[in-house]
C-alpha cells in the first residue's frame, strides 16, 4: 500500500511542469536602476519588476510555463537616469530556457549579458 502511495506522490510530481528562466541580475552601473523588467515576446503583462541600488544583485525568474511551444528571445528593460533601455538578448526553444541561468551585469555603459549552461 505504501508502495502504490509513492508511486502516485511522484506522479503527480512530476505532472507538475514549472518551466522558469533564471536571471542573475547586478547593478555596477553607479546608479540606482527602477522597473527592471525580462520578457518574452508573449509576455506583454509581465507585471514582475525590479529595482537595485548600486553594487546589489537579485535573482529574477521568469515563468515560461504558458508560453508557446515556439523559439524565441528575451526582452530587458530597465529605468536608468529617467531614460528607459531596452536589450534583446538570448534565446529559448520549444518555450523553454536552453540556459541553467542567465548572468546579466548592467553597467554605466554597457550590459553584459551570459549564459550558464548545464554540463552535457
Amino acid at each position: 500500500m505504501r508502495f502504490i502511495i509513492l508511486i502516485i506522490s511522484l506522479m503527480m510530481i512530476s505532472c507538475q511542469n514549472e518551466n522558469k528562466a533564471k536571471f542573475e541580475i547586478t547593478n555596477n552601473s553607479g546608479n540606482t536602476i527602477d522597473s527592471i523588467c525580462i520578457k518574452s515576446f508573449s509576455h506583454n503583462l509581465n507585471t514582475h519588476y525590479l529595482k537595485l541600488e548600486h553594487s546589489e544583485s537579485q535573482t529574477y525568474f521568469l515563468d515560461m510555463t504558458d508560453i508557446p511551444q515556439v523559439d524565441g528571445d528575451y526582452l530587458l528593460s530597465f529605468r536608468i537616469n529617467n531614460n528607459l533601455e531596452k536589450r534583446r538578448f538570448g534565446y529559448f526553444t520549444n518555450g523553454s530556457p536552453l540556459e541553467q541561468r542567465t548572468k546579466i551585469e548592467i553597467r554605466k555603459d554597457t550590459v553584459i549579458i551570459k549564459p550558464i549552461f548545464d554540463k552535457y
